[in-house]
């Protein structure tokens, strides 16, 4: 063998290990951002199982929904683009909304309440969980527990004063007095 041909492979040789490293990195690389976006998919679908958790919890405070309404699968949002027919600010109206074309979002909503030691209040669990279709187990969920006053539906009066209302109230003046008295001394 000659030098010329001895080179020349050395130099074959130096470029398939070049090659060779550069894939390995790429693959390397790949990897990592295949883990950082199924990390970014899996907090983006338990922050969605968060605020869908806090928004029920304040329907069922504002005394929106029962426990019984909010239990089971959630609705698909859908945008109702009827309602921009005639608005020369929204422009051309590009969707339909079909009234019968509501869809499973694929979220639930678990709600349990249990009575509480404290007079008038309910401790209601409220859990979003999305299945996985493949199989069948619960993949993302988030609970929240919180105690509440639950009324049955058309029972709020506004300005009425309840049981726990005139406790909270006798509690204030109790603590305002007690403040006036260390106070003047």
């Amino acid at each position: 063998m000659t030098i010329r041909a001895t080179s020349r492979g050395a130099l074959l040789l130096e470029m398939l290990v070049a090659v060779g490293l550069f894939v390995v990195a790429g693959l390397a690389i790949g990897a990592s951002v295949n883990r950082g976006l199924g990390a970014l998919i899996q907090d983006r679908e338990q922050t969605k199982a968060a605020d869908l958790a806090r928004s029920a919890m304040a329907m069922l405070e504002a005394g929106i929904e029962t426990p019984q309404t909010l239990n089971g699968p959630v609705l698909a949002w859908q945008d109702d683009s009827s309602m921009l027919n005639g608005d020369e600010m929204a422009g051309p109206v590009t969707q339909s909304f079909d009234e019968g074309a509501i869809d499973d979002s694929g979220w639930e909503l678990e709600v349990l309440t249990e009575p509480s030691e404290f007079d008038g209040l309910t401790i209601v669990s409220v859990t979003a969980m999305r299945l996985d279709v493949d199989s069948g187990n619960i993949g993302i969920s988030h609970t929240l527990h919180q105690l509440m006053r639950l009324r049955e539906e058309g029972d709020d009066v506004v300005g009425e004063i309840d049981p726990l209302m005139e406790a909270a109230e006798r509690g204030a003046q109790r603590n305002s007095s007690l403040r006036s008295t260390r106070g003047g001394s």
